[in-house]
């Protein structure tokens, strides 16, 4: 009995520093996923190392072994991190309430500003993803994953649009949900890359809001 209540006492004891073991090997980890995707938006993922990674972070190699295997293992861990965020951050951006008021084209206007500002938040690490997705089948698995959450989200939305008689009929929710993702993404990530792109903007970002109304509602009167 005596040994048995020593050793649930050492067991509690020892659980607080199992906690703050495992706490710093979580934000370790952390640390170097933030560290490798700034890099790795930065210089491409092929000009960066472990090494490069480590050193950034401040940490030794014997850790970064201890949480990746390899850089790839960072970058599938990245494009997983990445692929959870992005449905998020895009249904934040929408506003419903809005779109189903009648007022489509400010909704959309909305989303595009939010999305644009979530892109600059940020390194640009779509374009990583897209880079090596074409030359990795686990990557390009793991991307299409993330697409495809967000266009069956799209598809949702545009599914309560032809049910409200905002959205028209003769729209493919699928299909559409797929060009527009895929513009979307592309268009703004090219948008936020280029450095001197001022007043082009806002008025790419209003232009593309009202090609898209345009096409959804097959309403091409200028608002």
């Amino acid at each position: 009995m005596r040994s048995g209540a020593n050793k649930q006492r050492a067991r509690k004891r020892e659980a607080p520093r199992v906690r703050r073991t495992q706490a710093r090997g979580v934000a370790t980890r952390a640390r170097l996923l933030a560290v490798a995707r700034d890099l790795f938006s930065r210089d491409g993922y092929a000009a960066v190392s472990r090494a490069d990674i480590a050193r950034r972070a401040g940490y030794g190699m014997s850790t970064v072994y201890h949480h990746f295997a390899d850089k790839r293992d960072i970058l599938l861990a990245l494009i997983d991190e990445w692929g959870l965020a992005m449905p998020v951050q895009r249904r934040a951006a929408f506003d419903i309430r809005t779109a189903l008021g009648g007022d489509l084209r400010r909704a959309a206007r909305g989303f595009l500003r939010k999305s644009a500002e979530q892109i600059e938040g940020g390194p640009s690490f779509y374009r990583v993803i897209l880079t090596e997705a074409q030359r990795d089948p686990e990557v390009r698995r793991r991307y299409d994953t993330a697409q495809h959450a967000i266009t069956t989200w799209l598809a949702e939305m545009m599914r309560l649009g032809q049910q409200t008689g905002i959205i028209s009929a003769k729209r493919s929710p699928e299909a559409a949900a797929m060009l527009l993702q895929h513009l979307i993404e592309s268009s703004l990530t090219e948008l936020v890359g280029r450095k001197r792109a001022g007043g082009l903007r806002e008025r790419v970002l209003e232009e593309m809001a009202d090609m898209i109304c345009a096409y959804l509602t097959d309403d091409d009167r200028p608002r």
